[in-house]
């Protein structure tokens, strides 16, 4: 089963997110990360747990939720074709 995890920092994705990703992974599924650009230490820790990293676009000082709706992240997830999405943040359900 492919299942996405989709959030707004990658540092808090492993942080929080390491058990769930680990567990995820040892039962076989294919799990991908998504979260913005910008934290390469962050991002090697969710690929050491054997996920794999997609990069979105995110405006994290914006307030206008329609703006949320313009980017491109919009696409990419329904091309993933995932079983399941996971998300914490209010930006995520934008999608």
């Amino acid at each position: 089963m492919k299942i996405i995890v989709l959030g707004n920092q990658a540092k808090a994705m492993s942080n929080f997110w390491s058990v769930l990703i680990r567990h995820m992974r040892r039962a076989g599924h294919e799990v991908i990360c998504c979260a913005p650009a910008g934290d390469a230490d962050a991002e090697a820790a969710l690929a050491a747990q054997g996920a794999s990293l997609r990069h979105y676009a995110l405006d994290r000082k914006g307030l206008n939720p329609l703006s949320d709706l313009r980017t491109p992240r919009r696409r990419w997830p329904h091309r993933e074709r995932a079983c399941a999405t996971t998300r914490w943040t209010a930006r995520g359900s934008t999608l």
